[in-house]
Order: structure tokens, then C-alpha cells, then sequence
């Protein structure tokens, strides 16, 4: 016979703050376990990084896995606490994921230095958004939005580019507007060479065909190293199915130009969207399957009272997904409480939170300290204005937090916001950075730091569940070692240890009875 849990309901406010159950829960005693609509051989509940991580991991194991989240989007870890900020740091790291998420973005400050120029195009502008009479809106030296200050082509066009003298080019760059209905695919530059023909020189593929870039224009840089020339055709492609090409401005570098801008340039951190989608790439580069908004809010076992699956709620209802091996990256390790398994209860000290603010001032708190981030950020203002660069203000508190529940976290995020408000913040964190958690009784605590090759992996496996790992801060860790599992990169490290301990425990192991359509929830 199947049993079910009591089904708990869980609160949006829960999600904000980091934890995964409300403090009142519903039971639905008369609630028949859904049919189960997917059987894998592991089951990753939360979308963390890390959580990503492992779910890979296990997937290059050979093993069938499904990652559920209850966000709209991955990485959630690093994005609602701001601390894409801090990954200027591993941008050089051995984790290719991690290397990838790091990279920095482009930057977006005003347009880059260029030799004037005219210009014709081998087709009329349309209508819409019209060149001036004398086309000059491409050299015009404004940076507008796609409505304001674009010129239209409908169709693959060819510019012509008069230099006013013959100069020695480093690059030509496009400044091109994005959308589902306007995309440049490629960009080729040629030479015109004497005879009246052109020569190709250089040509760049757009890598970002699925971002959209209304506010402000993304830039297509064509490199033409050496070359020296007067006379330029800057070719332009649709992609497949696109009817027209919305452009912004052209710029042509000298050398000297090139170096002037790579030299204005700053380190910039990472945008949230890029981190969300190296996490959904690596996913679907690895064959793992993943729903969004969903919360477990029950498990089924089989006869030998063992986890065989989860009930997961959405807008869809309530679903079951039956899994050999799961693996509880969420929060506070809700699947370990709805299966009716006690944890540790909070230490008794002052725990540290972490809150990022962009912008501002950064005024000194009443309590705790301030520190401004080595590296600004890059936030982009309405109407497609480019603001200046914003300080990043690192806040540090220590507060006390006697259970973890809504209402006592809540007051901590409330006293913290407080403390680093000022007036001209621009954005803020989305909820607080730290490692408080109720802890596991685990098959075998850590007590020392240690590498993570050398970590036993029995510290992230609850005693009384013998097919499930939980990867987040309440795994049985010691203050240390849960103090490094706030890097990141140690962070990723751990979770592919516990992928690939799931993969390892579900080889072998026999799928457990699964609930049918219609079986009622025991008592």
C-alpha cells in the first residue's frame, strides 16, 4: 500500500524569505495521491545553482533526472541575493559553468569613438523609422531607444562606408536593435578594392539571438585588424524568418581608438539573466528535465515506508514524480520535514546576514557595517537611458534568530532593510544572503573543514532516509565547512559530489511501489 504525508500548503512570502514552509499548515486528509506523470531515476527539488550542478552531474552518470523549482527561473541562490556581484571573481574558474555565468557583460556605457564617415544603404529605409534625407542618423552620434532612434530596413542590406581619408582600421561595430521581429543574425565587412569590387575582411555571428535589446542597442563588433581602407561595405543578414533589421548607430576604430575604449573599461559583474541562462543551457545540454514554479508539498512511500516519490503543486494542480533517489536542495531541507524527519534546532549565537544595495549612498547603519564592492554595476534607466555606473554597497549585520519560521525572518530581512536604507537606492536585494538552516541528524557529521575531494559525503544523508541527500546549508556540516560553502565555487564543487552520489545510490536500487489514479492518502 502507498502512504502519502499530510499535504502542507506553503506561502509566497515563505519563498521570498528563503524558506520552504509556512508556519500554519493545511492539512487535505481526503486528498488522493495524483498519479505519478514522471518516474526518474533521480529527483533534484530547487533550483539553485548548485542544485544545477548536481542534476548535470548525475545526468552525465547516465541517469534519468528531473529538477524542480519553485521560481520562475534557475539560480535564484545568486540572483534574488544579488551576489552575481561578487562573481567577478570567478571568472577564471576551472568550472566551465561557473566560468561561463562569470563572464563580463558587455559594457553599456555611451558610444564608443569613431572616424567620421558617410554612408548609403542598398535599400530605401522604410517608412516607420526613417533615415534623414541625407542619411545620417547611423553616424549621428545619439543613443536612443529601438522607437526613437532606429533606422528600419526591410530586407538584407549592404552600407556603404566613405572614410574621409585612408586610415588603418581596427574594427567595425554595429549598433543594432533585437527583438523576436527584428534581429540581425551576422554582420561582414568588406573592402572596395580598385577595380570596383569588394573583398571580405571580417564578419561576426550574433551569439545572442534569443536576447531581446529595445532599450538599447546590442553592438556587433567585425574586427579588420592591419587593414587600411576608405571605402567599406558593412553586409547585414536577417536571421531566418525575421522581415526586417532595426539599427541604431555605425562607429569605425582606428587602432588608437580600440585601445582608448579597452582601456576605459571596467570589470563589470554579471546581469542575473545571463546566470539563469548558462543554468538552463546545462540543463538541457544535459538531457535533464525541469519545471518551473512548483513546490513539493508531499512524499509517497512505498511498503517498506520508504520515499518512492514527491507530490508537487503548481498552477497545474497537484502531480506526483516517482524517483529511485532525491536529492533536497531546497532551503531548509523541506522534503526531510515533510517526510515527518526532525532536524537540529538553530544554535543559540547571532547569525550574520549579508544585503547588497546598487546605487546610493551607502550611509553608515545604525548597527553592523558598510563596505562599498570593488566592482560598479551597469543599470539601465527608462527610455533607453544609459545611467552611470552604481556603486555596489556590501551590508554586514549580526541578529539573532531563535527558530526559522516566517515570522522571525521576516523581522530579521525587515530590521536589515532598515539599517541600509537611504533615499536614492536604485535596486535592492531581493531577500538577504546567509547560511542559517535547521541541520540534518546525518549518517555521520563533518566536524573539520575539508577539501571538498575529501568530504564525506555520509554528512549530506539523513539517518533515518537511506535514498536521500540533502545539499544545502542543513546538511550536517561543521561551522566551518559550512562557512566555505558560502564560495561559490566550493558551493558548485559540493553539488557535483552529490550528483554523483545520487547516481551512484540509484544504480541498482528498484523502483519503489507507485501510487495509482484514485489511491486515497493514509492516516
Amino acid at each position: 500500500m502507498i502512504s502519502m504525508t499530510k499535504v502542507m500548503c506553503t506561502t509566497a512570502c515563505c519563498l521570498s524569505a528563503g524558506i520552504g514552509l509556512a508556519a500554519e499548515t493545511i492539512p487535505l486528509q481526503q486528498q488522493s495521491v495524483p498519479p505519478v506523470f514522471e518516474s526518474v531515476d533521480v529527483l533534484v527539488l530547487g533550483g539553485s545553482s548548485r542544485a544545477v550542478v548536481a542534476a548535470s552531474a548525475a545526468a552525465k552518470r547516465g541517469r534519468r533526472v528531473a529538477l524542480i523549482s519553485s521560481r520562475p527561473y534557475l539560480g535564484e541562490d545568486l540572483c534574488e541575493t544579488s551576489r552575481y556581484v561578487e562573481m567577478t571573481a570567478y571568472a577564471q574558474s576551472e568550472l566551465p559553468l561557473l566560468r561561463s555565468m562569470s563572464q563580463a557583460p558587455e559594457a553599456l556605457g555611451g558610444l564608443p569613438p569613431t572616424l567620421s564617415f558617410t554612408y548609403t544603404a542598398s535599400l530605401p529605409s522604410a517608412p516607420r523609422h526613417a533615415d534623414t534625407k541625407d542619411q545620417s542618423v547611423l553616424r549621428n552620434r545619439k543613443l536612443l531607444n529601438a522607437a526613437q532612434g532606429s533606422v528600419q530596413y526591410d530586407g538584407d542590406v549592404d552600407i556603404d562606408i566613405t572614410l574621409e581619408q585612408e586610415s588603418e582600421l581596427d574594427n567595425v561595430t554595429v549598433l543594432a536593435y533585437q527583438r523576436e521581429d527584428f534581429i540581425v543574425k551576422s554582420a561582414t565587412v568588406s573592402v572596395r578594392q580598385a577595380d570596383g569590387s569588394y573583398r571580405v575582411v571580417g564578419s561576426c555571428e550574433n551569439s545572442l539571438l534569443d536576447e531581446v535589446f529595445f532599450d538599447k542597442p546590442k553592438a556587433l563588433r567585425i574586427a579588420t585588424p592591419g587593414l587600411r581602407a576608405r571605402q567599406l561595405r558593412l553586409s547585414l543578414q536577417r536571421a531566418a524568418g525575421i522581415k526586417r533589421l532595426l539599427l541604431s548607430e555605425i562607429c569605425v576604430q582606428t587602432p588608437a581608438m580600440a585601445a582608448e575604449v579597452k582601456t576605459a573599461e571596467k570589470v563589470l559583474p554579471p546581469y542575473p539573466m545571463q546566470i539563469k541562462r548558462a543554468l538552463d543551457a546545462e540543463l538541457l545540454d544535459n538531457g535533464v528535465q525541469y519545471l518551473y514554479n512548483s513546490e513539493p508539498v508531499a512524499v509517497f512511500k512505498d511498503q517498506a515506508a520508504a520515499i518512492s516519490g514527491v507530490v508537487i503543486a503548481n498552477r497545474s494542480g497537484l502531480q506526483s514524480i516517482a524517483a529511485k533517489v532525491i536529492i533536497d536542495a531546497t532551503e531548509n531541507a523541506t522534503l526531510v520535514q515533510l517526510a515527518g524527519v526532525p532536524l537540529r534546532p538553530l544554535q543559540a549565537v547571532e547569525h550574520e546576514f549579508t544585503r547588497y544595495v546598487l546605487g546610493g549612498s551607502g550611509p553608515a547603519p545604525a548597527q553592523g557595517s558598510v563596505t562599498r564592492w570593488p566592482h560598479d554595476i551597469q543599470i539601465t534607466g527608462g527610455h533607453g537611458r544609459l545611467e552611470p555606473l552604481q556603486p555596489v554597497w556590501e551590508y554586514r549585520f549580526k541578529l539573532p534568530l531563535k527558530e526559522l519560521n516566517i515570522q522571525e525572518l521576516m523581522a530579521v530581512e525587515q530590521q536589515c532593510r532598515d539599517w541600509s536604507w537611504s533615499s536614492n537606492i536604485v535596486e535592492y536585494t531581493g531577500r538577504l544572503k546567509h547560511r542559517v538552516a535547521n541541520r540534518i541528524f546525518s549518517r555521520q557529521a563533518n566536524e573539520c573543514k575539508v577539501a571538498v575531494a575529501a568530504l564525506d559525503l555520509a554528512a549530506f544523508q539523513p539517518a533515518a532516509l537511506d535514498n536521500v541527500l540533502v545539499l544545502s546549508h542543513s546538511a550536517d556540516l561543521c561551522d566551518d565547512m559550512q562557512e566555505a560553502m558560502l564560495n561559490i565555487e566550493t558551493s558548485l564543487q559540493i553539488g557535483m559530489r552529490v550528483g554523483e552520489q545520487a547516481a551512484a545510490l540509484a544504480q541498482g536500487r528498484a523502483q519503489g511501489n507507485l501510487p495509482v489514479a484514485g489511491s486515497s492518502q493514509s492516516p
